[in-house]
C-alpha cells in the first residue's frame, strides 16, 4: 500500500472532528476552550505521526493606561498589556520527514504582563487548529448539528467502504469477464464514489451474494479445464484408447456450462417462495427493486431484480411469504425480472 503524504494525513485528521459545541462560559458568551479542540484532534495526530511546531517569528507588546474608578469612587490606573505574535506553525510527518509551515497571527492580554505571551500562544494553538481543519463551532449540541447538517450534504461512503466494495466487484467481473461498471449497474450502482452511505451494507450484502455464486460457477469450469488440459498418454505416439480424466468428468454441471443464457429456460416461468422485497433509488433517481426469493427445488436464496417500469408495476400486488410465479432472465451472472405470472396465491 502506498504511504500517505502530509496532505492525506492532514484530510484523515479532519475527518475526525466535524462538529464541536461552545460548552465553555465567558463574559455573556460561549466559547470552545482550547484543551477541548486540541483533546478532540491530538489522538488522530498521534496516530498519524504527525507533530505541529509552533514557532515565533516575532512579538510586540503594548501597554495602554486604562482610568477607571475603585469601589470608594476614588480614580485607579490600570495598565493592561497588548501581545501581539507573529508565527509560523510547522507540521512536520515524523515518518517520512515531510512539513510544511503555515504563518499565522496572535494576540493575547494580560493587566500584570507576564502572561500575555502565554494567552496569545494559547489563543493562536485553539484558532489555527479550528480553521486549518475547517471545524465549525456553535451552541448546538452535535447530534443536532449534524442533523442540520445531513439535510443540506447527504452522506457518501467512506474511502474505506468503495475501496472494499471495488475489491468484491473487481473479483466478480474477472470471474464473469465483465466490466465492473455491468456488476455495479446489475444491482442499481450508477456510480459507487458518490453512493449514499446508507447504501454501503445492502451494496455489500449483495456483491458477496454475486461473488459466491460466480465462484462457486467458476470451481467447475476450472476443472473441466484441468481435465481437458491433462496429457494425452502416448505408447509409440499413438493415443491410449482408455482416458480416465473423461470418464470422471462432471458432465451435469458442464452441461449446464455450454447452455446458453438465452435458451428456453430463460423465457419460461419458474415458481418461487417470495421472502421478502426491497425498494430502492440510484444516484440518477431510478428506481428498482429486489425480490429475496427461494426457488421450489432449492433452499438457496436468490435475488432478482426489478428494474423497469412494467416490472415494478406488475410486483405491486405480491404479498411476502407467498408463492408467486416469475419469469426471469440471466445476464452477466444477475438476474433480472421479465414479467409475473398469473399463479400467485398466499402460502
Amino acid at each position: 500500500m502506498t504511504a500517505k503524504n502530509i496532505y492525506q494525513k492532514l484530510i484523515a485528521v479532519r475527518k475526525t472532528v466535524p462538529y464541536l459545541q461552545k460548552d465553555q462560559q465567558g463574559h455573556n458568551f460561549n466559547y470552545v476552550g482550547s484543551s477541548q479542540v486540541l483533546g478532540a484532534l491530538r489522538e488522530k495526530m498521534d496516530e498519524q505521526g504527525l507533530v505541529l511546531f509552533p514557532h515565533v517569528i516575532s512579538s510586540k507588546v503594548t501597554p495602554t493606561a486604562v482610568q477607571s474608578q475603585d469601589k470608594y469612587g476614588n480614580p485607579k490606573v490600570t495598565t493592561t498589556y497588548f501581545t501581539e505574535l507573529e508565527m509560523e506553525f510547522e507540521w512536520v510527518d515524523a515518518e517520512s520527514g515531510e512539513s510544511k509551515k503555515v504563518p499565522f497571527y496572535a494576540q493575547g492580554m494580560d493587566i500584570g504582563g507576564e502572561k500575555g505571551v502565554g494567552k496569545a500562544l494559547t489563543y493562536a494553538e485553539k484558532y489555527f487548529l479550528l480553521k486549518q481543519f475547517n471545524i465549525p463551532t456553535d451552541q448546538d449540541d452535535p447530534d443536532a448539528f449534524n442533523n442540520r447538517i445531513d439535510h443540506i450534504l447527504p452522506k457518501v461512503a467512506s474511502d474505506e467502504q468503495i475501496a472494499e466494495l471495488n475489491g468484491y466487484a473487481g473479483e466478480i467481473s474477472h470471474l464473469r469477464g465483465v466490466a465492473m461498471e455491468g456488476v455495479y449497474s446489475a444491482i442499481g450502482v450508477q456510480n459507487v464514489n458518490k453512493m449514499p452511505a446508507d447504501w454501503y451494507l445492502p451494496v455489500r450484502n449483495n456483491l458477496i451474494d454475486m461473488l459466491k455464486k460466480a465462484r462457486g460457477k467458476a470451481e467447475p469450469q476450472a476443472t473441466q479445464r484441468q481435465q481437458q488440459s491433462l496429457p494425452v498418454n502416448e505408447q509409440g505416439g499413438q493415443q491410449v484408447s482408455e482416458q480416465k480424466p473423461q470418464e470422471t468428468q462432471p458432465m451435469p454441471v458442464q452441461k449446464r456450462q455450454e447452455t446458453p443464457q438465452p435458451s428456453s429456460p430463460q423465457v419460461t416461468f419458474e415458481s418461487f417462495t417470495l421472502k421478502r422485497i426491497e425498494h430502492g433509488q440510484t444516484p440518477q433517481k431510478t428506481a428498482f427493486a429486489k425480490l429475496f426469493v427461494v426457488p421450489f427445488h432449492s433452499n438457496a436464496e436468490q435475488i432478482v431484480f426489478a428494474n423497469t417500469a412494467e416490472t415494478l408495476e406488475q410486483i405491486k400486488g405480491l404479498q411476502e411469504g407467498s408463492q408467486v410465479s416469475l419469469q426471469v432472465r440471466q445476464e452477466n451472472g444477475f438476474s433480472f425480472l421479465v414479467a409475473v405470472g398469473e399463479s400467485v396465491y398466499a402460502s
